[in-house]
């Protein structure tokens, strides 16, 4: 069962808060890559500013730390090569030439299973310290002849109005097939390419002179703070910041879109391909969300065989058999990972679907999960998702209909709503009296003790799963852990923590 959340939709890269790594010492040489946004970074007491498309050489031994700003994806590609350039003695950054990102993500996760030479080939190549100490984001072109046509038309009037579906139905084309070979063909969502391609064309704009409010209308944005957010999410400065560094007008920036597509054609060698893999049978200690960045791949758990593809996410439990076969050109990530015991079977586990735009933010979320990043916001995502799949999914659920079920799915997910039956009659546009008179005929009992009963049972599920009842008493909504104590004795005639440890006596 495939399951689409509404509430992922909200997750894009403005989800992304800053973030910072402490001072330490590298075991390894490591390639910074920074995927969208701009860091700061201090190696052995220099300091250096990378933005989005560029990376850092960070040689083993030294001391370094890191702050991102928000919004900003980093990517770090290690290598233990024991022969390199001399130059990669000391830190240096360099560009990430385009196609070479997906290479980077799978030399990340798959750590000293993938090729160190290309990471040295990167880190060797051009110094781009000089010049405007910005880098404009990377712009593949789509290949198919719908697409691409689109492309240039974005390319030569960035301020046009028109969506997706108008500029696909010129090409006789459907908005979903349009925004589905942008995302193919290019590795990003239409509006993503969009976006860039605007970048793009300010930047030359800026360079030609113009102030920020006329450079904002000229590539469509209706306000200059809609120009200076994008543009510092993708070059790492303001658009007066950029400007202020490029000096002499280099030409007219209609001139520079028209020759952008031919600069993006003339892409230097890509990376080796990433090879299909066949990893070992393995039993977890904890349950592992696993979500796939690219192409598709095939999970055993137990007796199930699961397909996951891009975008797609799915659990796999602690104790139960499992083993991952991916095609050439996959990319299977970790998003993050849970302790506790769970009672769903495998032929319950869902698979979660993300939307494109939220691509950023996973990728952010498992980098957490994996390094030494500390955000100022840390992600709930893989506790949402845990609650989702492990406490929230209730087969009674099925059997109501109506506003009763719109007010289960909405308690289920946040089951400390403090909206009442009044509350919840004007929010549906009913009367208090039809709607009880609905939880009577669907669930035998009032609205207050219905949702009673549903804290109650989430609370035996946490407390099965080993949460704190301190924990439990703000998650269900109670003002103390000790009215939460009330509430369950009262239930049940022992103590959530009694409660608690006849659970875990009688799984051992």
């Amino acid at each position: 069962m495939n399951a689409l959340l509404p509430w992922l939709c909200g997750l894009d890269e403005g989800s992304i808060s800053p973030g910072r790594i402490g001072p330490h010492v590298n075991d390894f040489d490591l390639l910074l890559w920074v995927r969208i946004g701009s860091m700061s970074v201090a190696v052995d007491g220099e300091d250096f500013e990378v933005t989005g498309g560029s990376a850092l050489w960070v040689p083993k031994g030294s001391t370094e730390s890191l702050r991102q700003a928000s919004g900003t994806v980093v990517i770090g590609a290690i290598a233990c090569a024991t022969k390199r350039d001399t130059t990669l003695s000391h830190p240096r950054v360099v560009e990430v030439p385009p196609g070479w990102e997906d290479w980077l993500v799978h030399k990340h996760d798959s750590g000293f299973l993938a090729a160190d030479g290309p990471v040295l080939r990167l880190a060797s190549g051009r110094d781009s310290n000089a010049g405007l100490g910005a880098r404009l984001p990377t712009l593949p072109m789509p290949r198919s002849r719908e697409a691409q046509s689109v492309a240039r038309v974005l390319l030569q009037a960035p301020s046009t109005p028109l969506g997706a579906e108008h500029l696909a139905a010129r090409q006789n084309v459907s908005g979903r097939t349009l925004r589905r070979q942008f995302l193919s063909e290019t590795g990003m969502a239409f509006s993503e390419w969009r976006t860039r391609a605007r970048v793009v064309a300010a930047a030359g704009h800026l360079s030609e002179g113009h102030g920020v409010a006329r450079t904002a209308k000229h590539v469509g944005y209706s306000t200059p703070a809609g120009l200076t957010r994008a543009f510092q999410r993708h070059v790492g400065l303001s658009p007066h910041d950029y400007a202020s560094r490029a000096g002499t007008p280099t030409g007219s920036a209609d001139e520079t879109a028209t020759a952008l597509s031919g600069l993006i054609a003339a892409e230097p060698d890509g990376p080796p391909p990433i090879p299909a893999y066949r990893g070992p049978v393995r039993v977890n200690d904890c349950h592992v969300l696993l979500w796939a960045y690219r192409g598709e791949s095939s999970i055993r758990i137990g007796t199930r065989h699961v397909t996951v593809t891009r975008g797609e996410a799915i659990w796999v439990p602690a104790g139960v058999a499992h083993q991952v076969d991916m095609a050439a050109g996959s990319i299977l990530l970790r998003l993050g990972h849970r302790y506790g015991r769970v009672r769903v079977g495998i032929d319950d586990l869902q698979v979660f679907t993300f939307p494109p735009e939220a691509e950023s933010y996973l990728l952010h979320v498992s980098i957490v999960e994996c390094c030494l990043l500390e955000p100022d916001v840390r992600p709930t995502l893989t506790d949402e998702l845990f609650l989702e799949q492990f406490i929230r999914t209730d087969p009674r659920d099925a059997e109501l209909t109506g506003a009763i079920s719109i007010i289960a799915t909405a308690l289920r997910r946040d089951p400390a709503d403090p909206r009442t039956l009044r509350d919840w009659a004007r929010t549906l546009s009913t009367t208090p009296s039809a709607l009880s008179r609905e939880f009577a005929t669907q669930t035998g009992t009032t609205f207050p003790r219905w949702r009673a009963q549903l804290r109650m049972n989430i609370a035996r599920d946490l407390l099965y799963l080993g949460e704190r009842p301190g924990t439990i008493a703000r998650t269900l909504g109670y003002a103390s852990p000790g009215a939460f104590t009330k509430v369950f004795t009262d239930a049940h005639g022992m103590s959530p923590r009694t409660f608690q440890r006849q659970e875990v006596a009688h799984a051992a």
